[in-house]
């Protein structure tokens, strides 16, 4: 019995990724005591089709020592960006912490299927109480 296949063998299809084109991150520090004490980090990723956002949790004594520095690693994916080439090459050696590329992961992932709606009323009515309760604010762009 023969069969005919969709795609002939020995012939793979191409899949074609369409780069998301990152314009903004940020970075919004708050602290948490319950239920353990640490703090909350919040990702807001500005892309071409709109915002998303990533979260983590990190315990007070895996703190990073220096925020600023911990965020500033992701200034090289402004601009063009395809999700596929950070899960193909290893996190930059020199960075300690990856806990920041997998916050930034989650957050670009995410924008592959952005629901506007939802998306907008969150920035609005959650951007001025992040602006007040954070304890640490980064911007790149």
């Amino acid at each position: 019995m023969t069969m005919q296949t969709a795609t002939p063998l020995g012939k793979t299809e191409k899949k074609t990724t369409v780069p998301i084109t990152i314009k903004r991150i940020e970075l919004f520090v708050f602290p948490v005591i319950a239920p353990e004490p640490g703090f909350r980090v919040c990702l807001r990723l500005t892309t071409g089709v709109g915002h998303d956002w990533g979260e983590l949790f990190i315990k007070k004594c895996e703190k990073p020592k220096d925020w600023v520095r911990f965020g500033s690693v992701l200034l090289r994916f402004i601009g063009p960006f395809q999700i596929e080439d950070m899960l193909s090459e290893n996190p930059d050696i020199s960075v300690k912490d990856e806990r920041i590329y997998a916050l930034f992961l989650s957050a670009a992932q995410h924008s592959k299927c952005p629901s506007y709606l939802e998306m907008d009323h969150h920035d609005h009515v959650e951007e001025g109480l992040f602006f007040n309760q954070a304890i640490s604010y980064i911007s790149l762009f």
